[in-house]
């Protein structure tokens, strides 16, 4: 069983052998399709397509959208051969750093995702943002932002709204295709 991610392309490989399994059998075009999530049946669109360069062997793609245990099953029916494959579909793991600037009249926010390895994730589509006290009062909603090149989200809240001396937590909701991360990222106004 492979560990991959929702919303990220899967890529695996068969081959297809001819009865005394002496030989691949190249040129198959039509493949059923059938893929299952958690024991039941899913729609998910499955392509399967020839390697040019390797004839006889087949390369089957498809994008998970939710996290799971998935099933994914190509079955020949010119040869009656099947077969299944199966993957823990996680949501990736991202963490998330944050810095803000006080000048006054805004507190600016600059919020972004890092991947596993500490680079920075420039994928997301969309974010939204709002500052909450300790015990779960919004005190200001900073609205939605699309991020820039470099996979930062800027958000801006009115300083009168954020009072020095208090700690606080700004929640992210950040998306990408039909999956949502949240974080609660915590913060002290100094001034």
């Amino acid at each position: 069983m492979r560990i991959v991610y929702a919303g990220e392309s899967v890529i695996d490989q068969f081959g297809v052998w001819n009865e005394a399994g002496t030989d691949k059998i190249a040129g198959i075009s039509s493949f059923n399709k059938i893929s299952w999530k958690d024991g039941v049946s899913q729609v998910m669109t499955v392509t399967v397509v020839e390697i040019g360069t390797t004839p006889g062997e087949y390369m089957m793609t498809f994008i998970p959208p939710t996290p799971g245990f998935w099933k994914v099953e190509v079955s020949v029916p010119s040869t009656g051969d099947v077969f299944a494959s199966y993957y823990d579909v996680k949501k990736r793991p991202y963490r998330v750093r944050m810095t803000a600037v006080d000048d006054r009249t805004n507190v600016r926010f600059a919020i972004w995702a890092e991947n596993e390895d500490g680079s920075r994730a420039t994928d997301f589509t969309t974010a939204t943002a709002s500052i909450y006290e300790p015990d779960g009062t919004l005190v200001e909603s900073m609205g939605a932002d699309t991020p820039s090149g470099t996979g930062i989200f800027s958000f801006l809240a009115d300083s009168a709204d954020v009072p020095a001396g208090a700690e606080y937590y700004v929640a992210l909701v950040a998306t990408k295709g039909a999956l949502t991360w949240t974080y609660n990222l915590g913060f002290s106004k100094v001034a």
